[in-house]
């Protein structure tokens, strides 16, 4: 049986698919960026408090990059539209990165309105580029995860942007915890038979 041809944005299979380029390592490098944030956020709130806070931000830092690392180990980033992908990404990223250490204090609406961006763009963005896949496709049970995910990022999207407008710390942080709870469950939830094809 003759192996399925890719839609057009993913990345070919074999050993080509593992290749990192340009744009990925300077997308990691604005969550460099982020982690020395979070370590400004540390040193400004030492106090127990302080600690979740920061575990709490860095769990919301870190679903960010997993999961467009994820897209990115499907989708090809020498394809122009998802380099501009990454790019946009990019700049919502580094705008949460320098919100981070006022996220509860003024800047919350910054950190909640780019974690819900960064999660509802990147994931309609893969359910787009993969419509389409007729019933058997090898890359239709991809196509199934990433609906289901969509689904679970408009949930944690909501719920980060209401954190950020959340008047008080322990609202904020709340509904924060919630949306990062919503899509480790939507990773795990997007799993398709066991094959893999999940965050």
């Amino acid at each position: 049986m003759t192996e399925a041809v890719p839609p057009r944005l993913l990345r070919e299979r074999g050993a080509g698919r593992s290749r990192v380029t340009n744009i990925e390592l300077f997308f990691d490098l604005v969550y460099v960026f982020a982690i020395t944030q979070l370590s400004d956020f540390v040193l400004g709130h030492r106090t127990a408090a302080g600690a979740l806070e920061a575990a709490l931000l860095l769990t919301m830092v870190w679903l960010l990059w997993a999961y467009t690392t994820w897209v990115t180990n499907w989708f090809d980033p020498a394809k122009i539209p998802v380099r501009l992908l990454l790019i946009a990404l990019m700049l919502v990223s580094l705008v949460m990165s320098a919100a981070l250490p006022d996220a509860f204090a003024a800047s919350g609406l910054l950190v909640g309105s780019a974690y819900a961006v960064s999660q509802i763009g990147r994931s309609a963005f893969a359910v787009v580029g993969l419509r389409g896949q007729p019933r058997g496709s090898d890359y239709q049970p991809l196509a199934r995860n990433y609906q289901r995910i969509l689904v679970w990022c408009i949930g944690s999207g909501a719920l980060a942007l209401a954190g950020g407008l959340a008047p008080a710390v322990l609202p904020r942080a709340l509904l924060w915890l919630a949306a990062a709870g919503v899509d480790l469950l939507g990773g795990a939830a997007g799993l398709d038979g066991g094959r893999g094809d999940g965050l």
